[in-house]
């Protein structure tokens, strides 16, 4: 056994088997840590859940009664007031029957904003009105249209007609001035024969002229005849009106008097 330990002042027990040497130092063990004081016991609590709900309820009493107190900020409240404001009159361009309304009292509104609409089935019905109205317009118009085309296709036919007849008119002006013409050498001719068979009447009797050119003047007086009646038939038929040609009719020469008949004699 060795003896105490002077340093820390414990006392170190060593045991060995042998001699100990005198300069050999015993193992230093550690000092022991100081004793910790215990945690203290949580305290016991004697609230059961009722008190629990209570505490919550409390709580949302002061935050409803928070809220409401700081929204009462900027609410002014009296018996007694009055305020200033301007009333404006809002008329539609248009009657009608009110079907909704999309804004309130006291609703702040600008430049633009929809306030009321109007039933529109009355001016729908007005509209469609006016709608069949121009549809019956287009038609007639297309109908007039057709019309106009088909009174400028007459006017064309018509015109065509009109010149055919002015050609035709001055076809039968020129015909009828040829046939005019015509009597009139005709009639030219019955004058010098007639003129001649006159003539020759008084000198049959006295034998101043013979049988045979007495015949002769008589023959041409009656081809000179049917010339005339000839070319007078030419002219009606141009004229197509009554047998009379410049406001004379034809008279043949039997109506002279004194002129001879055939058979040699005398009226």
């Amino acid at each position: 056994m060795n003896a105490p330990n002077a340093h820390d002042g414990t006392p170190a027990i060593s045991v060995t088997d042998g001699p100990t040497t005198p300069d050999r130092k015993p193992p230093e063990s550690p000092a022991p840590s100081p004793p910790r004081p215990a945690p203290p016991a949580p305290p016991v609590s004697h609230r059961g859940p009722g008190a629990k709900i209570a505490g919550i309820v409390v709580l949302l009493i002061l935050v409803a009664s928070a809220v409401w107190y700081i929204r009462s900020l900027g609410t002014i409240s009296t018996d007694d007031a009055y305020i200033n404001g301007h009333v404006t009159f809002v008329a539609p361009r248009v009657g009608g029957q009110v079907a909704k309304v999309l804004v309130d009292d006291n609703n702040r509104v600008k430049k633009g904003d929809l306030l009321v609409q109007l039933d529109p089935e009355p001016y729908q019905t007005q509209v469609n009105i006016a709608q069949a109205a121009v549809d019956a317009a287009q038609s007639d118009a297309v109908a007039a249209q057709a019309q106009a085309r088909a009174l400028v296709g007459q006017a064309r036919s018509l015109r065509y007609t009109l010149e055919r007849a002015i050609e035709d008119v001055a076809n039968q002006i020129a015909l009828l001035k040829s046939k005019v013409a015509a009597l009139q050498s005709a009639r030219a001719s019955l004058a010098k024969a007639q003129g001649d068979y006159e003539r020759a009447v008084p000198l049959i009797n006295t034998a101043g002229i013979s049988r045979e050119e007495f015949e002769l003047r008589k023959e041409t007086l009656s081809v000179a005849q049917a010339k005339v009646e000839e070319a007078l038939q030419g002219v009606y038929q141009v004229r197509g009106g009554p047998h009379q040609v410049s406001g004379e009719r034809y008279r043949g020469p039997d109506r002279h008097r004194g002129s001879h008949c055939p058979g040699g004699r005398t009226r």
